[in-house]
């Protein structure tokens, strides 16, 4: 998507800023623990691997997209435990999606390996 890592960073800020009702549909601002994990997340990876966009999602939650190449990658951060994950391979349309535990820093790597093996 090209963004910098500074870009990221400065989105999820004003994520983290998201008042009640920003989505003009009553949804809540992003929840402080989920904010907190998807801060942490991106602190960890660091420049290893491409900034991501970071986007709200009605109801508190956040995700980070990224696309590399054939790839696409999402990882939605659900609750403070939770983290789901969307992998697409758009060269040969198959998707693949996985549940795992927000801690398992470990699990959320090898999805990121995956987008970056991208041709």
């Amino acid at each position: 998507m090209g963004l910098s890592w500074d870009d990221a960073f400065s989105l999820l800020r004003k994520i983290g800023d998201l008042p009640y009702g920003w989505d003009g549909n009553g949804s809540k601002g992003t929840d402080a623990r989920v904010w907190k994990s998807a801060d942490m997340l991106l602190n960890q990876i660091g420049e290893k691997y491409p900034a991501p966009f970071t986007c709200p999602i009605p109801g508190g939650t956040l995700q980070l997209e990224w696309t590399h190449g054939d790839r696409h990658l999402e990882i939605e951060f659900v609750d403070l435990d939770t983290v789901l994950i969307l992998r697409h391979d758009m060269r040969t349309e198959k998707m693949k999606t996985d549940e795992i535990a927000a801690g398992r820093v470990d699990l959320i790597l090898k999805h990121l390996d995956w987008l970056g093996a991208a041709a």
